[in-house]
């Protein structure tokens, strides 16, 4: 077992199962103070996960979260990153959709940065979409 996901659940009051996204964690998970985020971190979440100053993901992370992601500083998605979010999805800094993006959302997307939808672009998304540029 690596030192730094030890920590990490420590520090953040789950378990190891739950860092993995093995067993789902029963509440919100508030960690807006990260950076970044330890390799192999993929959790499900019951209620909403926040996680407001990264900038950047790991490649492979692809929470599943019963309410709301919130990813407010984040500048880019890495390839692959699909959430499955019950319900809403929060990118308001992204400026650029990568190719392949089109993650499933119970509720609302925002995209507030966003200038340009790509003529690809297919999310699943219940509610609305917030293009505020």
């Amino acid at each position: 077992m690596n030192k730094e996901v030890k920590e990490f659940c420590k520090t953040y009051g789950i378990t190891i199962e739950q860092f993995y996204g093995r067993e789902v964690y029963k509440g919100s998970l508030y960690l807006s103070g990260l950076t970044e985020l330890p390799d192999g971190f993929n959790p499900i979440v019951a209620y909403t996960l926040y996680l407001n100053s990264l900038t950047e993901l790991p490649e492979g992370f692809n929470p599943i979260v019963g309410d709301s992601l919130v990813l407010r500083s984040l500048k880019k998605l890495p390839k692959g990153f699909n959430p499955t979010v019950g319900g809403s999805l929060v990118l308001s800094s992204l400026k650029k959709l990568p190719q392949g993006f089109n993650p499933t959302v119970g509720e609302s997307l925002y995209l507030r940065s966003i200038v340009e939808l790509p003529q690809w672009y297919e999310p699943k998304v219940n509610g609305e979409i917030y293009l505020n540029n």
